[in-house]
């Protein structure tokens, strides 16, 4: 699976981003799914998704980091 290098997250990379995380979300630790899409950790990738109207996805990162 490629990553997406830092300078590349932006609005543009959520019809990737969003899919991959609803397709692999439950099945690794959140920073661990966070890492697998090219995010440096759980908070930034929550960050992201919740900017990109995904607060459904974002919400579920930080139960799942308790």
């Amino acid at each position: 699976m490629p990553k997406i290098k830092t300078d590349e997250i932006g609005d543009h990379n959520a019809s990737y981003v969003v899919p991959e995380v609803e397709h692999i979300l439950g099945t690794d630790s959140p920073d661990n799914v966070a890492a697998r899409v090219g995010y440096p950790d759980r908070r930034t990738l929550a960050r992201q998704l919740a900017r990109w109207g995904r607060r459904d996805l974002a919400n579920q990162f930080d139960r799942g980091s308790r």
